[in-house]
């Protein structure tokens, strides 16, 4: 399982002193996010179970512009096989 914890409001203020930089940095903060973005999908991949199908591993992806990216599936199973099936189990909200 892979875990990432972000302090909203320090990403919040890194955006905005980003914003204030000159383009140069903006894309090359662009491209760090991205790379990172891949590398959590990669692991991800990694990670999932193969099926017959992999459609599990297939679905995951990358998606953002700009200084966001998020990495998704599609895959409505995807939360029970994360954070399993128990009763005391909390899949968090939108996933």
């Amino acid at each position: 399982m892979i875990s990432v914890k972000a302090d909203i409001a320090s990403i919040q203020k890194t955006l905005k002193a980003l914003d204030s930089l000159g383009e140069k940095v903006r894309k090359s903060a662009e491209k760090e996010i991205e790379r990172s973005a891949r590398n959590i999908e990669r692991k991800a991949k990694t990670n999932a179970p193969s099926g017959v199908s992999n459609r599990l591993k297939a679905s995951i992806d990358v998606r953002g512009s700009g200084l966001s990216r998020e990495v998704y599936t599609d895959v409505r199973y995807a939360p029970y096989v994360e954070f399993g099936t128990k009763s005391k189990v909390e899949i968090p909200p939108g996933l």
